[in-house]
């Protein structure tokens, strides 16, 4: 998809960030670190946002699952498994919470591959197996996030020999950053735009050339 959109963006003169959230976020990171290079020279900047890397110790499965898991995923890949998050620990806002069990396409399912693949590509994050090399990165965690780990997040974040880095730690925080309660979904939002609004234009661009987007 990504390749599709670069030939798009060349003849709207559209900068081009990749933004994930949680999986997507992890995603975000291991695609900056891993993507084909002629891909990932055409994008501006990633922003990743409380992404997995690691889950949190209070999210983590027992040893003997996740082994169990690894044998079941090589078995039966395409088999579903249903796992729910608890409402309370997303977001400190209630009705935001609340929304998330009503809402259809927040159904909890995914299959052993994809978990799989979720958990190695955050481990080769983790382990510095896949690494980082150039590029603007953005990182944004809740301190109080337990479901993704914040720790992981700061531990790649600091690993990061990039000149154009940032971390954002929402103190109190949990994990939907963009859920929320009151200004500060407002002040998450303006946060990013931000980041990304200054660097809309290319290093070295003419500050009078810089659109309004």
């Amino acid at each position: 998809m990504l390749g599709s959109m670069i030939p798009l963006s060349h003849d709207l003169a559209i900068p081009i960030f990749l933004v994930g959230h949680s999986m997507g976020g992890g995603e975000v990171l291991y695609y900056a670190a891993s993507g084909p290079a002629d891909i990932r020279q055409e994008i501006r900047g990633y922003v990743a946002l409380a992404p997995y890397i690691l889950l949190h110790p209070a999210s983590q499965p027992s040893r003997a699952l996740e082994l169990a898991g690894r044998v079941a995923m090589k078995l039966f890949p395409k088999m579903q498994m249903v796992q729910k998050l608890r409402p309370e620990i997303l977001c400190r806002d209630p009705e935001v919470a609340a929304s998330w069990e009503q809402d259809e396409l927040c159904h909890n399912t995914g299959t052993l591959e994809g978990l799989g693949g979720m958990i190695d590509r955050g481990a080769e994050l983790d382990k510095g197996t896949v690494v980082i090399k150039e590029g603007s990165v953005y990182i944004a965690h809740g301190s109080k996030d337990s479901i993704t780990s914040p720790d992981a997040s700061k531990k790649l974040f600091e690993g990061l020999s990039l000149p154009d880095k940032t971390y954002q730690s929402y103190e109190g925080w949990f994990h939907v950053l963009h859920g929320e309660p009151g200004e500060d979904k407002i002040r998450y939002a303006n946060d990013v735009a931000d980041w990304i609004l200054a660097r809309q234009m290319p290093p070295g661009a003419d500050q009078k050339d810089r659109s309004k987007l």
